[in-house]
Order: structure tokens, then C-alpha cells, then sequence
């Protein structure tokens, strides 16, 4: 292993997705747009966007809800870049965060975990745009 790099614990997150799939649809917490979530989003692959902990869990704001099981979102990160696929949203929790535009996806609703905020109707409207812009933005 080479010093300092990060190895991904697919096994872990394998027994943590068996564990969040069979959970009863009836303990799916009430979300609403705007929110933001401590989301279960796992050990993926590559560059896209990791849960921390033993949960796997990361920030989350829901863009868009598809009825209670299935909402679209974006993941929040506190490193912070300049590059036109990061968006400013303001502190989070305490800290500076952005929103991974690029890393916009569905999510079903049983990977939700605890709310931790209501991002500003303003930031919100603005990321939206941004987000839209860049993914459909004329090559």
C-alpha cells in the first residue's frame, strides 16, 4: 500500500447496503425539498463522491422529491474548489460547504438518516440553475 492512500471498504458498505435495502418502508422519514440530510451514499467507485464513517454517510440537499421513496440530490463536500462544477452554498453544520454539481443523482429515500438543515431559498434557486446549466450546457 502506498503511504497515505485510501483504501474503500466495499465489504463494509456491502453489509451497510443489505442492512439500509431491507429496511420497512414505514420507517422512511418525512423529507421535503431544500432540506439537507445526512444520506447513506456509500463506498462507490473512483471519483465519485464517497459517504464518511462507518455509515457511509455525507451531506445531502434534496433538489427534487419523486413521492416518498425516491428524491433527486446533490452531495455537499466541505473541500473547497474552484472549478465550475462546485457551488457555494454557505456554511452547513458549521462549516464552509459546496454542492458537487457533477455528482447530481437519484436516491431512494431509506438512505436518509438525520436532517441537519434547510439550505436559504435563494442559495437553493441558484444552485439549481447552476446545476442545470452546467449539465446541459452546449459542448
Amino acid at each position: 500500500m502506498a503511504e497515505g492512500k485510501y483504501i474503500k471498504d466495499f465489504d463494509s458498505w456491502h453489509l451497510e447496503k443489505k442492512s439500509i435495502d431491507s429496511k420497512n418502508d414505514d420507517l422512511i422519514p418525512y423529507y421535503y425539498e431544500r432540506e439537507i440530510w445526512f444520506c447513506k451514499v456509500g463506498c462507490n467507485i473512483g471519483y465519485e463522491q464517497d459517504g464518511k464513517d462507518t455509515e457511509f454517510v455525507r451531506p445531502v440537499v434534496i433538489i427534487r422529491k419523486h413521492g416518498k421513496n425516491l428524491f433527486t440530490g446533490i452531495p455537499l463536500t466541505t473541500k473547497i474548489k474552484s472549478l465550475n462544477f462546485y457551488f457555494g452554498v454557505g456554511e452547513i453544520d458549521g462549516e464552509s460547504a459546496m454542492a458537487v454539481l457533477i455528482q447530481v443523482r437519484a436516491y431512494s429515500s431509506k438512505r436518509l438518516v438525520n436532517k441537519i438543515g434547510m439550505m436559504d431559498e435563494k442559495v437553493f434557486e441558484a444552485m439549481k440553475k447552476a446545476t442545470a446549466e452546467y449539465i446541459f450546457k452546449s459542448a
